[in-house]
């Protein structure tokens, strides 16, 4: 098989010239359209900390851990962080690899992450209790019912009356469920 210079100055492989390229010579698996209203699933959807600094979601995290022991405990963040300082010099002075500096600030940042995520949990759940509250008095309002007027003026389900006879029951005529 001959091998050959492809436009894009790479060489073929086998014979064949990468089909999808982009503007960059790079092969892309697949040409992502380039419309604003394109559908996405969820998990595609950039979330709250993608365009976050990791300084800011470190702080973040510490920062919600320190509250919330404060809160529970009554110590002040200053003497928390204090405390990690002191450990991980600690650690450095006594001859540990130099990674253990950071051992007394794992723990605050993944249990301030647990924090933020479970009140970021709890607060979706309140929005979602919220809409389907209103989605309730939506569908009370625009079907006549919800009990303000006694019941007076709710449909009877399965009291269909035939128009022609005037019989009640499955027939021809019209279902009157007003």
């Amino acid at each position: 098989m001959q091998e050959f210079i492809c436009p894009n100055g790479r060489m073929s492989v086998n014979g064949v010239c990468p089909i999808f390229e982009g503007d960059d010579g790079q092969v892309k698996d697949f040409n992502k359209p380039k419309e604003k209203n394109f559908f996405k699933f969820d998990f595609e959807k950039p979330t709250e900390n993608a365009f976050e600094k990791a300084e800011n979601i470190i702080s973040k995290n510490i920062g919600a851990y320190n509250s919330y022991v404060q809160q529970k405990l009554g110590i002040p963040p200053i003497v928390q962080n204090v405390g990690r300082v002191v450990a991980g010099a600690s650690n450095l002075s006594m001859g540990y690899a130099p990674i253990t500096a950071l051992a007394p600030f794992t723990i605050p940042f993944f249990a301030g992450a647990a924090l933020n995520n479970r009140a970021e949990q709890q607060a979706a759940q309140q929005q979602s209790f919220e809409q389907a509250a209103a989605a309730k008095r939506d569908i009370q309002q625009y079907t006549g019912g919800g009990g303000n007027d006694g019941g007076n003026n709710q449909g009877t389900f399965g009291s269909s009356v035939n128009e022609a006879t005037g019989a009640r029951g499955s027939g021809t005529g019209f279902s009157d469920y007003s």
